[in-house]
C-alpha cells in the first residue's frame, strides 16, 4: 500500500492507495487540522489507526505547501518542519518522497481523466498576430536563451530591414549578433522598457534572466 498526503498550513489530507495499472486506487482518506498537531509524525500516528486496517504501508509520498530542500520542508505558516528522513525513521519505511505541492499536482496531470479536469480559460487561436521571428534559431528544449543583439541604426534603415524580422532571417542583417547563453544581465543608465509575456514593464535599470532547463511541463493534444 501507498500512503500519500497533502500538507498545508490549514489542513492535511492523508490517504491510503493501492497500486494499480493506470494509477493508484484510493482505499481510504482522512482530513486533519494541521496546526492542531506538534509535528507531521503526530498526524501520521493519528492516521495509523485508519491505515492499519488496510494492510502494510510500503511507500510514502507527501506534497507540502513550501519549498523542499534536501528532503526537508518548512511550511510557510506553521512552526514545524517536515523531513523525509524523519518519516523513514518514524515509520520504518524505506521509500519516502517529499515534494512541493505544485510539483505533486503537475506530476498527476497525465493521470487525470476527462471528468476530473475543467477548462478555466479556453485557448483562442489567432491568425492576426504580427508573426515576428526575433530569435529564428531558438528551441524550446535546449535549456538556453537566445540573446539577439542589434546594433544601433537609423530609423530609415530599421524600417527598410523590418521585413527580415517577419521572414525569420534577422541574422542575415549586418550588425545583428545572436548568442546562446543560460543567463544574461542587461544594465542601463536609463529606465528600460521590456516585455514579459507581451506586457510592457517600465522603470528598471537592470534586468537579469536565467534559463531553467526542464522546469516547464507542457501538456498538448496529440494532433
Amino acid at each position: 500500500m501507498i500512503l500519500s498526503g497533502d500538507v498545508g498550513g490549514t489542513k492535511t489530507l492523508l490517504g491510503v492507495f493501492e497500486p494499480a495499472a493506470s494509477r493508484p486506487r484510493l482505499v481510504t482518506t482522512a482530513s486533519y487540522v494541521t496546526n492542531a498537531y506538534h509535528s507531521f509524525t503526530d498526524i501520521l500516528d493519528e492516521f495509523d489507526r485508519i491505515a492499519a486496517q488496510h494492510g502494510t504501508i510500503d511507500a510514502v509520498a507527501v506534497g507540502v505547501a513550501g519549498p523542499v530542500i534536501g528532503g526537508v520542508s518548512r511550511l510557510t505558516n506553521i512552526s514545524w518542519d517536515i523531513s523525509a528522513a524523519e518519516i523513514r525513521t518514524h515509520r520504518g519505511i524505506r521509500h519516502v518522497e517529499l515534494l512541493n505541492d505544485l510539483e505533486a499536482i503537475a506530476n498527476s496531470v497525465e493521470l487525470l481523466t476527462g471528468d476530473e479536469v475543467a477548462v478555466l480559460q479556453p485557448g483562442v487561436s489567432r491568425t492576426d498576430g504580427n508573426g515576428a521571428v526575433i530569435a529564428p534559431h531558438a528551441r524550446l528544449d535546449d535549456g538556453l536563451l537566445d540573446l539577439v543583439i542589434v546594433a544601433a541604426r537609423s530609423l530609415v534603415r530599421a524600417f527598410v530591414e523590418l521585413p527580415f524580422v517577419f521572414m525569420g532571417v534577422i541574422d542575415r542583417l549586418g550588425g545583428v549578433r545572436i548568442q546562446q547563453t543560460d543567463s544574461v544581465t542587461i544594465a542601463s543608465a536609463y529606465p528600460l522598457v521590456y516585455h514579459v509575456d507581451g506586457e510592457p514593464i517600465v522603470g528598471t535599470l537592470r534586468i537579469s534572466a536565467k534559463a531553467r532547463p526542464r522546469a516547464l511541463r507542457v501538456r498538448v493534444p496529440v494532433n
